[in-house]
């Protein structure tokens, strides 16, 4: 491949800690948020240095500030962050041990790139299914081969021209005709993670460039941009990024955590797609499961251990506060030693029985929330604002419509 393409860093591998959030980094993003709607060429990226933020962290802000909010839709997709939270996001509930009364709060995430409440842990969450996946399969290749093989995944970039005439098939024929190239390319199996849109350095508005993110197994062709153009006329370049070869599953974990930051979402759609042999067709994650080594054992007993209590090891169930209990506000653990898990006295919480009632969520005061289902917002939202939302002509005359 003799296309000169642009070097591509890699700020998701630096060592900046991802949970370190400072106050001046979200004030600038949430000024940047409330500024959105108007000159938006003239708006700036923070004036941040690296101990303060990295990119894969300034992206997740942004997202969770709801930046892109008003800013951008293309076919139906957004950037993370562009939908609205559920009333539950980010509130708490209870957890308790039946046994021994052991209490532990658990923040509520709703797991959707979509939410700014849960994007960053949904992107968490996201990547390390696809680190688990990745290199699970790796290992069943070493086993599978007596270790004769020892294949590393690699991130590679797949560009396809907005005028070409790739994007005028149908969606079935664009991904079928993609796996074949993929094919000739060297590329046996891997994630597919959609971008839409591409970010000029020191700027917060992206403008339109469709391209693909690849975690793969195999070895590029170096004429597969020669050979695919002559068997399907499509101009592809795939390009693997400098240091692109992930050689820990931790490298894997931090692309992917990078990459979910600013991908395409859709609420009827899937960000990532497998393929190759990494299909869901062909192999199971149930499959993949056989073949964990002892790192991904003790990462599974220790998430079971997590569930359980601390005690005597019984599965932890849904609880809520007992607001008949006499003073129960002045027995309620300080929220520290109730993240952790602590012992409570006996009736401060009830087990929740779900033939009769809802899960419980709590507010920071204790105010209680409660999960509404789509349907049930949609009907909240008409009777605060009837005015927008029982505007419609499909089932009422324009002269009934008019009068709403």
């Amino acid at each position: 491949m003799n296309q000169k393409t642009s070097t591509i860093r890699y700020p998701a591998l630096s060592q900046t800690n991802l949970e370190d959030y400072t106050d001046k980094v979200r004030m600038e993003a949430l000024e940047l948020a409330q500024n959105t709607r108007i000159e938006l060429k003239h708006l700036k990226k923070p004036n941040l240095s690296k101990d303060d933020l990295s990119n894969t962290d300034y992206l997740y802000s942004l997202a969770q500030e709801a930046t892109w909010k008003t800013m951008m839709d293309h076919e139906g997709y957004k950037l993370p962050g562009t939908s609205d939270p559920y009333p539950t996001c980010g509130k708490f509930r209870f957890t308790m041990c039946p046994v021994d009364n052991f209490v532990r709060r658990i923040k509520h995430r709703c797991n959707r790139l979509g939410c700014p409440e849960c994007v960053k842990e949904a992107g968490k969450r996201a990547a390390k299914k696809i680190q688990r996946r990745i290199w699970l399969y790796g290992l069943m290749v070493r086993k599978m081969t007596n270790s004769r093989k020892n294949p590393f995944p690699s991130h590679v970039i797949e560009s396809i021209p907005a005028n070409d005439i790739f994007w005028t098939w149908s969606k079935s024929k664009q991904n079928r005709i993609l796996n074949e190239m993929r094919t000739i390319a060297g590329i046996t199996s891997g994630a597919e993670i959609r971008h839409l849109w591409r970010f000029q350095e020191g700027k917060i508005q992206p403008y339109l460039g469709i391209h693909n993110h690849l975690i793969v197994y195999g070895w590029i062709n170096e004429n597969a941009s020669k050979e695919i153009k002559e068997k399907f006329g499509i101009n592809v370049i795939y390009h693997k990024v400098n240091n692109g070869t992930l050689r820990s599953r931790e490298d894997v974990f931090l692309v992917s955590y990078y990459l979910l930051s600013h991908c395409a979402i859709k609420n009827n759609k899937h960000s990532l797609r497998w393929f190759g042999d990494l299909s869901y067709r062909k192999i199971s994650n149930s499959e993949l499961k056989k073949f964990r080594d002892e790192i991904f054992l003790t990462e599974d007993d220790d998430i079971e251990k997590s569930k359980s209590c601390k005690i005597c090891g019984e599965n932890m169930m849904p609880a809520k506060i007992n607001k008949k209990y006499f003073n129960w506000s002045t027995f309620i653990s300080p929220p520290d030693e109730l993240n952790e898990g602590c012992i409570v006295p006996d009736g401060l919480f009830l087990l929740i029985d779900f033939f009769n009632e809802k899960m419980v969520f709590y507010e920071n005061d204790y105010a209680e929330i409660y999960h509404k289902t789509r349907k049930e917002l949609e009907q909240q939202r008409l009777e605060q604002n009837p005015h927008i939302y029982c505007r419609s002509t499909n089932s009422r005359k324009i002269d009934d419509f008019l009068l709403c």
